[in-house]
């Protein structure tokens, strides 16, 4: 088949952090292997006048058309439906004017349009489900099953949900954890017996290689964050908000200075720090412990080095074991060891595989102690080896060359 035309469509736009790490790095990559691609995603208004002209620049030269649509937040429910509804003229005046062979749809919201063009026009549709998106945003509290608006809107999308994965022509789940409670019924209540794949929330090992910073580089940031020569460094890379345990990663972080007085939390993060101080000190930890930087995507990997171990605790829940969280894969590119907890997607078990770090199954004082004891006084840390991990797991490579084989059945077979 000489054009291979895909329409992707996106609900995070590509000037979104997620978008420029989840989004444009695969499309680029799978341009390279042959597909045209029709990108279709959401722009919120003050991330797109920042970095439309960053986006193009990366798609010029490539077999990728972009057609950006603005996003809506409010009146919640009302916004999500007006912006289905551009998304639907919108296809489908696409496909008149340039037919596509396969819509991949990334989430629930884009597959609303999926289904549409499956049951219209008969275009293949890949479910690129990521999380469970209706039990994510109960567990997360945003939509309470009890609740008359946001209760039926929960519904709404269990049963659009089971539409997905019936008309769906391959799914993609992002953990093994997720695949086995899709196979054992747990989440529709119906096991799912069609063709399903996991692929992870992948890193570009290219850009997070510590290899590609100087010891001089780190030296300057910690000189910059003003980190004092030989101070351990835990540190935390990404929004802190919902889903992220700030103030159980805090409650973490005074053991470590209870045990060595010369700890330093380093927090990158373009959230509001006011929050972070404020918990921080309601938990009695001094102001000079703690650094706050915001930190662009490119600056990150220099950043990142300065790290002697990385936290990150989520809330566990039933939908967590679907999710797989973007920084873990950074960070083992990195070679940074992580202390995490347990109950989050396939994270245990990928820490426990590779030796890339320490998993918190309760948090409790006790667990906290153990843990700090083990980053601070433990055994050396195999660096190389966890990278080595991470490349094979998280590499943007594996993950592009799995979408490849799943376009391949869908429009060759």
């Amino acid at each position: 088949m000489a054009d291979k035309h895909i329409l992707y469509l996106s609900y995070d736009g590509l000037t979104d952090p997620l978008g420029s790490s989840q989004v444009l790095p695969y499309i680029l990559g799978l341009a390279r292997k042959g597909f045209r691609y029709t990108v279709v995603s959401f722009e919120k208004p003050d991330r797109f006048s920042e970095g439309e002209a960053r986006v193009r620049g990366q798609l010029a030269g490539t077999a990728v058309r972009w057609v950006p649509l603005a996003y809506h937040k409010n009146p919640p429910v009302l916004s999500t439906l007006a912006d289905v509804s551009a998304l639907n003229r919108t296809v489908r005046r696409i496909h008149r004017e340039d037919p596509f062979l396969l819509a991949h749809c990334r989430s629930y919201i884009t597959s609303l349009t999926g289904l549409m063009l499956k049951k219209k026009y008969g275009v293949p549709f890949l479910f690129d489900m990521r999380a469970f998106y209706a039990d994510e945003r109960a567990d997360a509290g945003l939509w309470k099953k009890n609740h008359p608006v946001f209760g039926a809107v929960y519904r709404y999308f269990k049963r659009k949900e089971r539409a997905f994965l019936q008309a769906a022509d391959h799914t993609v789940v992002l953990t093994h954890a997720g695949a086995a409670i899709m196979r054992g019924g747990r989440l529709t209540g119906t096991p799912f017996t069609g063709p399903l794949s996991v692929i992870p929330c992948c890193a570009d090992m290219a850009h997070f290689d510590a290899a590609r910073v100087s010891a001089g580089e780190t030296a300057e940031k910690r000189r910059e964050a003003g980190i004092p020569p030989g101070a351990f460094v835990l540190g935390y890379s990404g929004s802190v908000g919902t889903w992220y345990l700030l103030p159980d990663m805090l409650d973490f972080f005074r053991v470590c200075l209870r045990q060595r007085a010369d700890s330093i939390f380093l927090l990158l993060t373009r959230d509001r720090p006011e929050e972070i101080w404020n918990l921080a000190r309601a938990k009695d930890i001094p102001e000079q412990s703690i650094r706050i930087r915001p930190v662009t995507r490119d600056e990150m990997p220099a950043w990142l080095s300065v790290f002697d171990r990385s936290v990150f605790f989520i809330l566990p829940s039933f939908s967590k074991q679907a999710s797989s969280p973007t920084k873990q894969g950074e960070l083992m590119g990195m070679g940074i060891p992580v202390v995490c907890n347990a109950g989050v997607g396939d994270t245990e078990s990928i820490v426990e595989q590779s030796g890339g770090g320490t998993v918190v199954h309760r948090f409790t004082e006790d667990d906290y102690r153990a843990a700090a004891a083990e980053c601070l006084n433990g055994a050396p840390v195999d660096r190389e080896g966890i990278r080595r991990y991470g490349m094979d797991y998280y590499g943007l490579d594996h993950g592009t060359e799995q979408y490849r084989r799943i376009y391949a059945s869908l429009l060759d077979g």
